[in-house]
């Protein structure tokens, strides 16, 4: 008899160890498969596209496994109690029955484990995702106050702007596009994340269009004092030069003046055309028009620049003339110094100079000669000896460069 009992009660502990285990294995399994099926909700519903559906599609066969493995397990539970009475044939049965499920739950615990685990880089970026767009649409709203304060100190000076406040509607329309959407689930976090940037920079855009339009503002604001003084300056110049270009005339051939002689007709035109533009500048601008009056002050500065390009290239002329009829040889210093350069570095080379490269060089020589003949005369023409001199230059520097191509293809 007390065999008997012995044997029960080693049936009995075997069962009871059995059993917890399999309990075990399906508190385990149940929560790694509650985890996993969250993750995977989460996922699908924040980033829609195929990468969700691949996720849940690889999912299935593991949670119908795992759930076969429950109902195993609930149904050993209901089938096989263990109880003071139960025999020890039906203990056995349990200790069968519950390893079975034991080793099943655990099998799907493991598959279950083993997809969380491949998922893991997933979901770290989702993870990041998420941050990356909270953080975004953190700065957005940020931006979108700094915006409005940025548009509303503009007004507040007097410098409204239609443009600017365009841009920081737009901006507008675009956090609230944000803020209620686009949901992540139903268009995706990439969109979601993309949609907060794109707020986040119309509101900086706002932000530097208003800096750009009070900067444009003060400027122009400067500008037009300014201006009208360099307006009256240049045409108090116009007198002196027609008096140059009398005096190139009177003192030297034709051609030393005969391209620049429209300059100050040139002037009086460019003089007057900004005068209209400088009074159009100032008239928008007391309307508060700045963008048309920032235009017009533009064409009214690049009318006085052409004019200004004309007096300066009379100066230069006259400085020019003046200086070559004052000493011709100085003149010619320069391009009988290139021509010579030119001459020693040929000769130099390797294999020494190319027949072309010193029929090039002797004619430059010969010109430079002959130079000195067109300053005789009553009028000479200091212009044109100026530019055979520099024309000359040229030529010389190309026959060293076209040289230097030479050398460089030689082996």
């Amino acid at each position: 008899m007390f065999g008997n009992s012995e044997a029960r009660r080693q049936a009995a502990d075997a069962a009871f160890e059995v059993k917890s285990a399999a309990a075990q294995a399906f508190i385990s399994m149940d929560t790694t498969q509650d985890h996993v099926e969250a993750q995977v909700q989460s996922f699908a519903q924040l980033d829609a596209g195929p990468a969700g559906d691949r996720m849940r599609l690889e999912l299935r066969p593991l949670l119908a496994a795992a759930e076969q493995a429950s109902t195993a397990y609930l149904t050993a539970v209901e089938q096989h109690p263990i109880e003071e009475d139960t025999r020890v044939p039906a203990l056995r049965q349990a200790v069968q029955v519950f390893g079975q499920v034991r080793d099943q739950l655990a099998a799907a615990d493991g598959s279950l484990q083993a997809f969380a685990d491949r998922i893991a880089p997933e979901m770290s970026r989702l993870d990041a995702a998420l941050q990356e767009l909270a953080g975004t649409r953190s700065r957005a709203r940020a931006g979108l106050e700094k915006a409005r304060m940025a548009v509303t100190g503009l007004t507040a000076a007097g410098y409204a702007s239609a443009a600017v406040a365009a841009k920081l509607d737009q901006a507008e329309q675009r956090w609230r596009a944000v803020s209620a959407g686009p949901a992540p689930g139903r268009d995706g976090l990439a969109a979601a994340v993309r949609a907060a940037k794109d707020a986040e920079s119309a509101a900086a855009a706002v932000q530097s269009a208003a800096a750009a339009y009070f900067a444009m503002v003060d400027d122009t604001r400067k500008r037009l004092s300014s201006t009208a003084t360099r307006l009256d300056a240049i045409r108090q110049r116009i007198p002196a030069a027609v008096d140059r270009l009398s005096d190139l005339r009177r003192r030297y051939a034709r051609g030393c003046s005969a391209d620049l002689e429209y300059v100050p007709d040139d002037v009086r035109e460019a003089v007057d055309v900004a005068k209209s533009a400088l009074v159009t500048a100032e008239r928008t601008a007391k309307r508060g028009n700045w963008e048309d009056a920032a235009t017009a002050l533009a064409n009214a500065r690049r009318k006085l620049d052409s004019a200004e390009s004309g007096l300066r290239a009379v100066d230069s002329r006259v400085r020019e003339i003046a200086d070559v009829a004052a000493n011709p040889k100085q003149g010619a210093d320069q391009a009988w110094f290139e021509v010579r350069d030119a001459q020693k570095f040929v000769l130099a080379a390797p294999g020494g100079a190319l027949p072309v490269e010193v029929r090039e060089l002797d004619a430059l020589v010969a010109r430079l000669e002959a130079a000195p003949t067109m300053l005789s005369g009553v009028h000479p023409d200091y212009w044109a000896y100026l530019q055979e001199m520099r024309t000359i230059s040229v030529a010389a520097n190309g026959v060293v460069e076209r040289a230097r191509q030479r050398l460089a293809k030689t082996p």
